[in-house]
């Protein structure tokens, strides 16, 4: 009986642990995330302001970083566009690559549609 006890409580441990890991994982998440939407708010491009919002998960082997781009002014084909939110991604990617330690794949979607998708 003592060592069933002894076991469980082992067990606790590890799931308490295992719990507070990944909370602290989804902290650093959220935290990040905010970071991005401080230093990559938005991009320029052809005179037009686009608002950008981002959602980071850790998928095991890599980082999944989402871009919401916003704008009522998006028209599809419209190149600068995409250029300028491949660049900040590109910048944005790379922050997080160095803060996980992990290859992060980039999607930016406006209205639904993917415009990037791309590992760094």
């Amino acid at each position: 009986m003592k060592k069933l006890i002894g076991i469980l409580m082992v067990v606790g441990m590890v799931v308490t642990s295992t719990s507070a890991m990944a909370s602290h994982g989804e902290d650093v998440m959220e935290r990040d995330e905010r970071v991005l939407e401080k230093e990559y708010p938005y991009v320029e491009a052809g005179g037009k302001h686009y608002e950008m919002e981002y959602e980071l998960r850790d998928l095991g082997n890599f980082i999944l970083l989402e871009i919401e781009v916003e704008d009522n002014f998006f028209r599809r084909g419209e190149v600068d566009l995409k250029d300028a939110v491949e660049e900040v991604a590109e910048r944005a990617a790379v922050d997080m690559k160095e803060d996980f330690e992990k290859p992060v794949r980039v999607v930016a979607q406006y209205e639904d549609e993917n415009i990037l998708s791309k590992k760094y």
